[in-house]
């Protein structure tokens, strides 16, 4: 994958995370994780992060 595709979907794949995306964007970006495993994986890892700084927040 190129970095133009990383970039593109690293970007929707967080507004996604953060709830930010009008429902048929939130389906795109759901789709294409379903596809590539490559932004599936990026997405397990935004989320993970996003958790651990709840946490912080929250302590």
């Amino acid at each position: 994958m190129g970095v133009v595709h990383r970039y593109r979907w690293s970007m929707l794949v967080e507004q996604w995370l953060d709830q930010e995306l009008d429902d048929d964007r939130a389906e795109r970006v759901l789709s294409h994780l379903e596809r590539c495993s490559e932004c599936r994986s990026a997405a397990e890892e935004y989320a993970c992060i996003k958790r651990a700084l709840a946490r912080l927040e929250n302590s």
